[in-house]
């Protein structure tokens, strides 16, 4: 799993084994679990948050970059 943390303290996760983007609180409680949708993220290999809160996630098998955008 590869983690990072925002300027605020949100901490998020690259779950590569679900295929999914974890959010926490700096205290650690579970805000939300992102699935960035098709085409399938099969293994979140490394994540990169922006100030404004754009998220960036790549993926072991597939060389593209995903933009994530957090509302």
């Amino acid at each position: 799993k590869e983690v990072v943390v925002d300027a605020t303290g949100t901490i998020y996760v690259a779950d590569a084994f679900n295929g999914r983007i974890q959010t926490f609180t700096p205290d650690g409680t579970l805000l939300a679990l992102w699935d960035p949708g098709y085409p399938a993220l099969r293994y979140a290999a490394g994540i990169a948050v922006a100030d404004g809160g754009t998220v960036y996630v790549s993926d072991f098998c597939d060389p593209s970059i995903r933009q994530l955008r957090c509302e």
